[in-house]
């Protein structure tokens, strides 16, 4: 039997891949197999040029098909004759188990006929019916939005007959991914809104442009902020606000729209620091985790900020903090950030630590214990910190918060901060004066927290080198245990440097002069009392002529025999999961189940419905692989091993079919 009439090259691809004709001629069935296995080996070639050389290995294939019946013929006569007359029958099913469970690519094959079977039985009209389905739940949810806000619009359509199906339409002939995209770009706004502003709906130009350099800040994509102006655009048409009274047509907001979306695709965005916040929010912060008049998860929340202060930490950052991994002990607090701006399993940084000393702190509060205590009760497994908040803040779901999410938390937190006094040796909130008044509240953003303590060691005289391991921009490559060991006692002297000079004022004076006065100017600028707000944050006063609080240090007591230099017994964070080498992602709609490798994957566990994390796999748990997972994993292999399963890929070319 001879090879199918391709072109040199070509063929010697075929040949490499299989041993002989007659494992070709099993390697498809049809065209579109042939199609799909030409691709394999051809990738990138043109589709006339790949269904061409499809039709040439069916053409050889069904010339071929008498001699191919012959030899299997001939080879189960022969199979019988040298038979033993004991049958011994291997347990080849337990065999293909054991592979499969360490080695997913073996179902690959299986998981291809089960889609082509599932393709054979689908309704042709489920497209149709799922686009009609998804339209209208985008619709609602944009329409609640509407209501919400009160426009126009939903004046106009009230007591109207049979709303439930007067609603769903009112968006046109939209798509329901255009609607969805809408939506998903419109939730971060609604949400910062309500946290900053609390109202529903943007009441001038000024709210844009302050969310929109937040975002920018924050270094969003650069399709982020047109995005954003598309959902509101829709909204404002669709609501039936009138031309004159649109934000989104406001030249001034397109102006400078149009400004920072030029530096985000110019990747040349300035640097742009987030307002420092002061001494007497610290203080506050602190003394909020012991607040029983407020919900658990703001609370919570207020901890998270600290880790931000202490911590140098940007909002990501604390989402790519692992629960698992947060130990509290008689040294302090610390952690691993698994993933980061510049660590990851893709990059040359897998992971770094955050540690934070037992007496760093201004209030004499033990925050650190009372805020990790609050953690401790959340186990839900992530590989995330925060969680989005039930809308009692009484406590979180188990959803993932994005980062923009967790910076308006922070803001949230910072609108219920109390006024800290000096009372009696030790700090007390005053319940009934907030600390943020006039508005001071829009001047810090969820980004303020991270760059105090590095611009306070600054201020203190800590050389650049020093203040690099706040931000763990000295990590180096390494991390090795001689780095870790170095960054922590570095780490720990400048943050216990920081308050204790701010507290007695030894070791240099801080001074926050220049915050407060543009705190002021802030204020002043909108019409409110800004000589008011700086009075309710200038906690400093004068101490044998050094400005500072001029409390007792150190702020919170440690035993000594609790501050040994040893670790034998961290008090860890329990949290559930995770550890596993795959897991399974579920749809919420249809229920198909596809493997993913567990942390290398792009896809993670915490942005899907439902998962399921397992060790080992089995056929009947999934439905399929994740496209760029199986292309680790053959990478993991190595060449040989993917040379092997060249012909098991050519047959399940499921890229599209599994993504889609």
């Amino acid at each position: 039997m001879s090879w199918p009439e391709l072109q040199g090259q070509e063929l010697a691809l075929l040949k490499g891949a299989f041993a002989n004709p007659r494992q070709l001629h099993a390697a498809f069935d049809g065209r579109e197999e042939a199609a799909e296995l030409i691709e394999v080996f051809l990738p990138g070639i043109n589709r006339d040029g790949k269904y061409q050389r499809a039709d040439v290995l069916v053409a050889w294939a069904q010339e071929n098909e008498s001699a191919i019946k012959r030899q299997r013929r001939e080879s189960l006569h022969g199979m019988w004759e040298v038979l033993p007359q004991q049958r011994v029958v291997p347990k080849l099913t337990d065999t293909f188990d054991e592979l499969a469970r360490s080695n997913p690519l073996v179902l690959l094959p299986a998981l291809q006929r089960k889609r082509r079977l599932l393709r054979e039985n689908t309704d042709a009209t489920q497209r149709a019916k799922e686009e009609q389905l998804a339209r209208k739940k985008y619709a609602l949810q944009l329409a609640e939005i509407l209501k919400e806000a009160k426009l126009p619009l939903v004046q106009q359509l009230e007591g109207v007959d049979r709303p439930e199906e007067v609603w769903p339409r009112i968006f046109g002939t939209r798509r329901s991914k255009t609607l969805r995209n809408r939506l998903k770009a419109w939730q971060p706004f609604r949400t910062w809104l309500q946290c900053v502003h609390e109202v529903q709906w943007p009441t001038s130009v000024r709210q844009l442009i302050d969310y929109s350099n937040e975002r920018f800040r924050s270094e969003c994509g650069k399709t982020v902020l047109n995005s954003f102006q598309a959902s509101l655009a829709v909204l404002e048409q669709v609501g039936k606000v009138a031309e004159t009274q649109r934000l989104s047509s406001d030249t001034t907001w397109l102006a400078h729209l149009k400004s920072l979306t030029a530096d985000l695709v110019g990747e040349q965005a300035p640097v742009q620091q987030a307002p420092m916040i002061t001494v007497a929010m610290i203080i506050s912060l602190e003394l909020h985790i012991a607040r029983e008049d407020e919900p658990e998860y703001i609370r919570a929340m207020a901890f998270v900020a600290l880790l931000a202060v202490y911590g140098s930490m940007r909002m990501d950052d604390l989402q790519g903090m692992l629960p698992a991994t947060m130990q509290l002990t008689a040294q302090g607090f610390r952690a691993t950030l698994g993933r980061t701006k510049t660590t990851g399993a893709d990059r040359r940084n897998k992971e770094v630590s955050v540690f934070i000393h037992r007496q760093a702190g201004l209030s004499g509060f033990d925050w650190l214990g009372e805020g990790f205590a609050l953690w401790k009760k959340y186990t839900q497994p992530r590989d995330f910190l925060v969680m989005i908040a039930r809308d009692d803040w009484k406590g979180p779901t188990k959803h993932f918060a994005k980062s923009e999410v967790v910076a308006g938390y922070v803001r949230e937190v910072f609108k219920r901060l109390a006024t800290p006094k000096f009372e009696d040796g030790a700090y007390r909130l005053n319940l009934q004066r907030y600390l943020l008044v006039e508005g001071a509240q829009g001047f810090f953003t969820g980004h303020s927290p991270r760059n105090w303590l590095t611009s306070a060691a600054a201020v203190l005289g800590w050389s650049k080198d020093q203040r690099d391991f706040l931000g763990r921009w000295m990590i180096g490559g390494s991390g090795s245990a001689d780095y870790t060991r170095t960054a922590r006692e570095v780490v720990h002297r400048i943050q216990i440097g920081v308050c204790e000079a701010i507290v007695t004022g030894k070791g240099g004076e801080y001074q926050e002069s220049e915050a407060l006065e543009e705190l002021k100017a802030f204020v002043d600028e909108r019409g409110g009392s800004g000589a008011l707000a700086r009075r309710r944050h200038d906690l400093l006063r004068t101490v044998e002529g050094v400005r500072c609080l001029g409390s007792k240090w150190p702020a919170i007591e440690q035993d000594d025999a609790d501050a040994s230099e040893e670790e034998e017994a961290p008090e860890a964070m329990n949290v559930e999961g995770s550890a596993t080498k795959y897991f399974i992602s579920i749809s919420r709609k249809t229920g198909h189940r596809r493997l993913h490798l567990n942390g290398p994957c792009h896809v993670k566990p915490h942005h899907c419905n439902r998962v399921e994390f397992v060790e080992r796999v089995a056929l009947d748990q999934i439905d399929s692989i994740c496209r760029d997972c199986k292309h680790r994993m053959r990478e993991d292999q190595g060449a040989e091993d993917d040379q092997d399963t060249s012909s098991e890929s050519g047959s399940t070319s499921d890229s599209s079919s599994e993504e889609g």
